[in-house]
Order: C-alpha cells, then sequence, then structure tokens
C-alpha cells in the first residue's frame, strides 16, 4: 500500500481531542512553550503532556488547514517544533483520512485513522482560542515586568516586544475565523 493512500480507512473515529494546557503556556522572548497534544481514543500523539512551541505550531496547523478549508491543496502535514513527529492529512469530501508519524531519519507510521473533518477543524480552532485568549489577558507572561505590561495592553506589549510573535498571533486569530465560518456553514458532527 502507498504510504499516502488513506482510501482503507473508512470508519470515522469520532473520539478524539486537542489538548492545550491553558496554565502551561509561558511568553519568552520570541517564543510560547506550552503543553499542546492530540488524543485519539487512547493513543496520545506525540504523548500525554507534550511541551512544544505552542504559538509557531498553532499558526502552522491553522495555516495548513486553512489551504484544505479553501481546496488550494488537498494533503498538508502537521508538524510538532520539538520532536520528530507529524501528521500527514488528506482531505476526502468530509472527511480527513490522517496518518500519524515519528521520523528520526527514516519516518514510521504509527496509526492511520480517519476523523470527520470539521470535528477536526472545531478541535483546532478551540484549542488556538484557548492560546489567543491566554495571550490578550496576560496570565502567561509572568516572568516580565509587570510595569510595563500594566501601562499597555498586553497585546501593546507583544507587539512591540516581539514582532514575530505577534505575526503569529494575528495570524492563528485570522485563520480561526476563517475555520469557524467554513465549520458554522452547516455543522454536522
Amino acid at each position: 500500500m502507498d504510504n499516502n493512500d488513506l482510501s482503507n480507512y473508512d470508519e470515522v473515529l469520532q473520539d478524539i481531542s486537542l489538548m492545550v494546557q491553558k496554565n502551561s503556556v509561558e511568553v519568552s522572548n520570541n517564543s510560547v512553550t506550552g503543553i499542546i497534544y492530540w488524543r485519539f481514543k487512547d493513543r496520545y500523539f506525540p504523548e500525554l503532556n507534550w511541551n512544544d512551541l505552542i504559538c509557531s505550531v498553532l499558526s502552522m496547523w491553522t495555516d495548513s488547514i486553512c489551504q484544505l478549508i479553501n481546496n488550494n491543496r488537498k494533503r498538508v502535514i502537521l508538524n510538532f517544533m520539538e520532536g520528530p513527529f507529524y501528521i500527514l492529512t488528506v482531505k476526502r469530501n468530509t472527511r480527513l483520512g490522517i496518518k500519524l508519524y515519528e521520523d528520526f531519519g527514516t519516518p514510521v507510521l504509527l496509526e492511520s485513522l480517519t476523523i470527520n473533518e470539521k470535528q477536526l477543524y472545531m478541535l483546532l480552532h478551540d484549542a488556538s482560542s484557548i492560546l489567543l485568549s491566554c495571550l490578550e489577558c496576560g496570565n502567561c507572561m509572568e516572568n516580565h515586568d509587570r510595569t510595563q505590561i500594566d501601562t499597555t495592553s498586553n497585546m501593546d506589549f507583544i507587539k512591540m516586544n516581539s514582532p514575530a510573535l505577534f505575526q503569529d498571533y494575528v495570524k492563528i486569530k485570522e485563520n480561526c475565523k476563517k475555520i469557524f465560518e467554513y465549520c458554522d456553514s452547516d455543522m454536522e458532527y
């Protein structure tokens, strides 16, 4: 079977979630780290309590999903930043065929699944919304000088001190709006 052929995976998995732990999110210099991982029934991917560059990851993932929504691409890869793990995602009508990979030089297929397209999109939207609200309220900026933060809005502080992070924030926010509008068009899952 071809590594990209997902035609044999027709049973739709309903028991999935994308976990983001709000209290784990930390802003440091130009990056935001935090716990983010997928749960597919009894499997955690990459693993339970995976810590990664959460803002960069969600920026890339929401961008990729918007390419699927706009039919610019039929398949995208959702990469993790802090390890050799990724999800190959192939759009098939209202379903997504996904393959979970680990790649330490040679890709190893860990599992193949079929999921509802809009369910995955809304999970990604909701996880991104958690991150956005954390950045907006400033709770994740404990290590910064609170005096400087209190004299400006949290987002102005990020914009002034970390333009790259602010660009990721704006991209995630715009992509979340597109994802929500697409999913809201005829929600059924």
